[in-house]
């Protein structure tokens, strides 16, 4: 007999407290939401407007996002023009095929959405969690296909506010460690934040593109990530870079 989605949504929400990095929860909400059709996933903190790439970035709490797309999007001042995000104020879940409906789309937005499913970001799920007053957490649940009901909201809801929940508090604890970069690890991560390819780097530093895979893997394991914007993300939270 199949478990019911009730009982599945509980055994992740105790999952979760063994979760020891922001990746281990996206591969948790991944593996539970797959049924759905969901392939990513991503969460953060809406940044006040205006505010440079660098501090989007900084605010990103969950990412399972394609990284080509993830430095397009921040690189680029996505951000502010994104029709999702322009919808979170408004407190309600929304999915993507409504927001023709909802917002009256310029041309850079549907620039950005058209883009986005280039990247396997084409039908998408937005929930807003607003957990403090004047802070709007947006969390995205996207892929190719989702087959997501009304009645799947509810649980998707539990899923995010339970995921961003831990997430904050792996957050918190790697706040609170002591974590040093180098000058030329600093250097990479800046480089990244601003859009750069490893290749650019490569040509700023004067060494190969392996030489620059070489820092990034020393960057990962100092900060506890296997990931490029996990490692971009957790340096700005923790003041490593400016």
């Amino acid at each position: 007999m199949a478990r019911r989605p009730l009982d599945r949504t509980l055994d992740f929400i105790r999952s979760l407290d063994g979760a020891a990095t922001q990746e281990e929860i996206c591969k948790k909400v991944l593996e539970i939401t797959k049924v759905f059709g969901v392939e990513h996933v991503l969460a953060g903190v809406v940044p006040f407007p205006g505010a440079m790439s660098k501090v989007q970035r900084s605010h990103v709490l969950l990412a399972a996002w394609p990284q080509e797309w993830a430095v397009r999007y921040f690189s680029r001042g996505y951000l502010f023009s994104d029709p999702a995000i322009a919808l979170l104020p408004e407190g309600r879940s929304f999915q993507w095929a409504q927001v023709d409906q909802l917002l009256q789309l310029g041309p850079k937005a549907r620039l950005i959405m058209n883009e986005a499913a280039d990247f396997g970001l084409k039908q998408g799920l937005t929930i807003p969690l607003i957990p403090i007053e004047n802070t709007v957490i947006g969390f995205s649940f996207a892929g190719r296909n989702l087959e997501i009901s009304p009645q799947d909201q509810s649980m998707l809801l539990l899923v995010a506010s339970y995921a961003v929940g831990r997430s904050i508090a792996v957050r918190d604890d790697m706040e609170n460690q002591s974590v040093s970069l180098t000058t030329k690890e600093v250097d990479v991560i800046k480089w990244l934040a601003d859009g750069l390819t490893r290749r650019q780097i490569a040509e700023k530093m004067s060494i190969s593109p392996k030489g620059v895979d070489w820092h990034l893997s020393h960057i990962r394991n100092k900060l506890g990530v296997r990931t490029t914007t996990y490692a971009v993300a957790t340096a700005m939270r923790l003041g490593l870079v400016t």
